[in-house]
C-alpha cells in the first residue's frame, strides 16, 4: 500500500512539474514575442533572437516576423548590413512579404544604393498592389533619382490609397459599432422582454409570501404546503406571458408592462381572470365571425 501511495504521489509530482514547466515556457514565449513586436531596439534583438533560435517550433510565417522584426531593430540601431541580412531571411521563407521588401528598400536607401531600394519597392507593390507606404517610398527614390513625373504619380497614388485605407477603416469600425450596437439590442430587448417581467412577477410573489407567511405566523396557523412552490411557478409563467403578450394588455391601463408583471405574481387570482376574460373575448369574437358568415350565406 505503501508502494502505491509513493508511486501515486510520484507520479502527481511529475504531473505538477510537466505543468509548471509548460506554463513557465509559454510565459516566456509571450515575452519574447512582446520584445519582438516591441518598441525598444536592443529589447527586440533578443526576444527575436529566442524566437527564431526555436526553429520549426514556431511556424514559418512567424519565423518570417521574427527575421523582419529584428531587422527592423537592426535598422533602428543604424546596423543597416544585419538589418538587410534578416529581410533577406524573411523574404526568403515568405517571398510575397511586402513589409520587409520595404523595409530592406529603406536599409538600401540609407545606405545610398537607392536602385536596389527601388527594386524593393517595386518587389513590395507587386506583392501588395495597394501598399500605400511602398508607392511613398518609391516616390522619394524617384524624386531622389530626379523622375519627378513618376515620384509625383507614385504620391498621388500613395495618397489615394491612403485615403482609400482610412475609408475602409472607417467602414470596418462603422459596421463592427452597427453590429455591436444590434446585439446590444438583442440582448437588452431580451433582457426587458423575456426576464425583467419574470424577475418582477417572482419579486411579486415572494412579497405576497411574506405578507401571508407574516401573517399566518401571528395566528400560529402556519403549516408547509406544496401550493406555496406552485405559487411562485405561476408567478413565473405570468411574467413571461406578460412580457411576450404585454401588447395585449388593456389600453386604458395606465401602468408599465413591469408593474403589471410584478402585481400578477402578487395576486396570481388576477393572472388567471385576466387569461378567462381574454378568452371569453376570443370566443366572442369567433363566434360572431361565424354567425355572420352563416347570415351571409343563408342571404345567398
Amino acid at each position: 500500500m505503501r508502494k502505491s501511495g509513493a508511486l501515486l504521489l510520484a507520479i502527481l509530482s511529475v504531473c505538477v512539474f510537466a505543468i509548471s514547466a509548460s506554463f513557465a515556457a509559454n510565459a516566456k514565449r509571450d515575452r519574447d514575442w512582446d520584445a519582438c513586436n516591441g518598441s525598444d531596439p536592443d529589447a527586440g534583438i533578443v526576444g527575436c533572437t529566442n524566437v527564431i533560435n526555436r526553429g520549426k517550433r514556431e511556424t514559418q510565417s512567424d519565423r518570417a516576423t521574427a527575421y523582419n522584426n529584428r531587422g527592423y531593430s537592426y535598422a533602428q540601431n543604424d546596423d543597416h548590413d544585419r538589418a538587410i541580412a534578416d529581410y533577406n531571411e524573411a523574404i526568403r521563407l515568405d517571398p510575397n512579404f511586402a513589409l520587409a521588401f520595404v523595409n530592406r528598400g529603406w536599409s538600401y536607401e540609407r545606405k545610398g544604393q537607392y536602385d536596389r531600394a527601388l527594386a524593393d519597392y517595386d518587389e513590395a507593390i507587386e506583392a501588395d498592389p495597394k501598399y500605400s507606404l511602398a508607392y511613398n517610398n518609391r516616390g522619394w527614390i524617384r524624386h531622389l533619382q530626379g523622375d519627378y513625373d513618376r515620384a509625383i504619380a507614385d504620391y498621388v497614388e500613395a495618397i489615394r490609397l491612403e485615403v482609400i485605407n482610412q475609408i475602409t477603416a472607417y467602414q470596418i469600425i462603422r459596421n463592427y459599432a452597427l453590429a455591436l450596437d444590434k446585439t446590444d439590442s438583442i440582448i437588452y430587448g431580451g433582457i426587458t422582454t423575456y426576464l425583467l417581467p419574470t424577475i418582477y412577477a417572482l419579486l411579486g410573489a415572494y412579497l405576497y409570501g411574506f405578507r401571508l407567511y407574516s401573517r399566518l405566523m401571528r395566528r400560529r396557523s402556519y403549516l408547509r404546503s406544496a401550493t406555496h412552490s406552485a405559487r411562485f411557478f405561476i408567478a413565473a409563467i405570468a411574467g413571461l406571458v406578460v412580457g411576450l403578450f404585454g401588447s395585449l394588455l388593456p389600453k386604458s391601463l395606465a401602468l408599465s408592462p413591469l408593474a403589471v408583471a410584478f402585481l400578477v405574481g402578487y395576486a396570481v387570482e388576477a393572472f388567471f381572470s385576466w387569461l378567462d376574460s381574454l378568452i371569453a373575448k376570443l370566443k366572442a369574437a369567433a363566434s360572431g365571425a361565424k354567425t355572420a358568415a352563416q347570415e351571409e350565406a343563408a342571404g345567398d
